[in-house]
């Protein structure tokens, strides 16, 4: 995938972030900060992000695959790569 379109996620990703976090934590969004731990998300925030991201990208995909979305990274990750992202996951959960 061209380098431009991961540049696009990414600003895309880190401009929905910024909208669903706090104030306090606005100026800590990056794509390796985690979404609970580093921007404060509850378990019910982070289900609207990810409702959010959805709509924007359609990404379709199980619970399962969306509940590791902890950071804007992944979700870059699995963007660009469907196939590899779910094939790591699966190799860390051994």
């Amino acid at each position: 995938m061209p380098e431009d379109k991961r540049k696009e996620y990414e600003s895309a990703i880190i401009k929905i972030i910024k909208e669903k976090v706090e104030p306090p934590y606005k100026d800590k969004v990056t794509l390796e900060a985690t979404f609970e731990k580093d921007l404060g998300l509850d378990s019910l925030e982070r289900v609207e992000l990810t409702i959010n991201l959805d709509e924007q990208f359609n990404l379709h995909t199980s619970d399962a695959i969306t509940s590791t979305f902890t950071t804007g990274r992944k979700v870059v990750d699995y963007l660009i790569d469907p196939q590899s992202y779910i094939a790591s996951i699966s190799q860390e959960k051994k």
